[in-house]
């Protein structure tokens, strides 16, 4: 199997280093590594409950791991808050929006833009500061199309329109790294191909790792793809390698290695 570059290399954009996290007596995962070279679409697939989310809440900086380490761009980020992530160039989404449901989508791209903005938290701020969140809302509207939607209510807006809205909220900091959790889940199936696409738009300078629940939707999105099962690493390589491979048709797809033999035969 093709392995993934060496955690020194220095194109490299992420790397998850034998973390490990344990809740009381249950463990979530189990010395987890894996190396996320800059600008890969990377999914982490694998079934409920293989730890996916909380390798991702340890790697965006919502809970801290029981062992191990997070290297983003050659620096260790794995005790720095959340805020400080964000400054170094990683922003996230979740599995449920985090939108304000009442407001246009202009009105969420400005909030979302103004959280951003440092000089923007000073209640003496120069109206210059209001004028540039104006022009960044603006901007992101027109790089991603959504002009013609400004002043269109979010509750009133599909489920995968709203996702995807999310996504350019995440993108409004121009991240390095992007973590996207299980973006077309509960979407129907032209949702989903609305955020392939999406996604496949975004420029290589931004390095993507997704959580992934659907196998075709991994083969579409990923050039690689690193599987969990009960918190450890079962399989990890490009996705025509990793569907082939017996432990994944075991422990995700639900076919043993000797059912699957028979059924060839």
């Amino acid at each position: 199997m093709t392995t993934s570059p060496a955690p020194g290399d220095t194109e490299v954009g992420l790397v998850v280093d034998r973390v490990s996290k344990s809740f009381g007596g249950i463990r979530a995962l189990h010395e987890v590594s894996m190396t996320v070279p800059k600008g890969q679409r990377r999914v982490l697939l694998g079934p409920n409950g293989a730890g996916k989310s909380v390798l991702f809440s340890i790697i965006g900086g919502q809970q801290p791991p029981t062992g191990g380490r997070i290297l983003a761009f050659g620096r260790d980020i794995t005790r720095l808050p959340r805020r400080r992530r964000a400054a170094l160039g990683l922003a996230r989404t979740f599995q449920l929006n985090s939108l304000f449901p009442r407001l246009s989508v202009e009105e969420n791209l400005f909030l979302g833009v103004q959280a951003l903005d440092r000089g923007s938290r000073s209640l003496l701020r120069p109206a210059s500061t209001h004028r540039r969140l104006v022009e960044r809302t603006d901007e992101l509207l027109r790089e991603w199309r959504l002009d013609d939607r400004r002043g269109a209510v979010v509750e009133e807006l599909s489920y995968g329109e709203q996702r995807q809205i999310e996504m350019v909220l995440a993108l409004a900091g121009r991240p390095r790294l992007l973590l996207l959790d299980e973006p077309t889940s509960g979407l129907t199936k032209s949702e989903t191909d609305e955020v392939v696409a999406f996604l496949g738009s975004l420029g290589r300078e931004i390095t993507v790792l997704l959580v992934e629940h659907d196998m075709d939707v991994a083969d579409r999105l990923a050039e690689w793809i690193t599987v969990l099962s009960l918190g450890e690493v079962v399989a990890d390589g490009p996705p025509g390698v990793v569907r082939a491979d017996p432990r994944v048709r075991e422990v995700y797809l639900g076919v043993s290695a000797e059912r699957s033999e028979g059924r060839d035969a």
